[in-house]
């Protein structure tokens, strides 16, 4: 098992961070043993099946389900289905579990990988979404695919979202109510997955 941790700033403890990031970050030693329990999410793993598309959207720490998801897709036989869209902060620091990428798009398992690093670049997410807008478009709502969101709630979560909406406004020329109902429609058919924290 391999855990994605991020050392979460928290003004109100002892230490000003994240009591579980802290002593995980911090105070367990390379080698130490500790015990934790799994809350599973029931609701954001892979769809069963491998000829579904799907695009995986994470911010930050927010990748750490989809090598999970991509091993699925792999016991699947899941070919150019999958399609990952990830922002951080920079390419060299922050390209989380970057060689898996390349290896799954050598392997036909990813069809594409798209970032967004702002020290670099100056784009997140929202960006590289809207810059796809047709092809997003495309698969969500003439492929079906289903979506899946983690990270932050400023970042993926408020950011995706609304990413998504101004593409169905833009691709479909309509207004932002239609585009928000569409949205929540989505929402509540359980094509769009959410797992956002903060």
């Amino acid at each position: 098992m391999r855990l994605t941790v991020g050392l979460e700033a928290n003004p109100t403890t002892e230490n000003g961070f994240g009591i579980a990031s802290y002593f995980l970050c911090k105070q367990l030693n390379i080698g130490e043993n500790f015990t934790a329990r799994i809350h599973k999410h029931t609701e954001f793993h892979p769809v069963s099946d491998p000829n579904k598309k799907i695009i995986l959207i994470a911010t930050g720490t927010g990748i750490a389900s989809y090598p999970g998801f991509i091993m699925e897709r792999q016991r699947q036989n899941s070919k150019l289905s999958t399609w990952l869209i990830f922002g951080n902060r920079s390419p060299l620091l922050d390209f989380y579990y970057k060689e898996e990428w390349e290896t799954a798009l050598n392997n036909e398992i990813l069809y594409r990988v798209d970032t967004a690093f702002s020290e670099v670049d100056g784009k997140y997410i929202q960006h590289i979404m809207l810059d796809q807008a047709e092809l997003i478009y495309d698969w969500i709502v003439n492929n079906q695919a289903h979506v899946y969101i983690c990270g932050r709630q400023n970042t993926a979560g408020d950011g995706a979202m609304l990413a998504l909406q101004k593409i169905y406004q833009k691709v479909k020329n309509t207004d932002s109510e239609t585009a928000q109902k569409w949205l929540e429609d989505c929402l509540s058919k359980g094509q769009i997955h959410l797992d956002i924290f903060g």
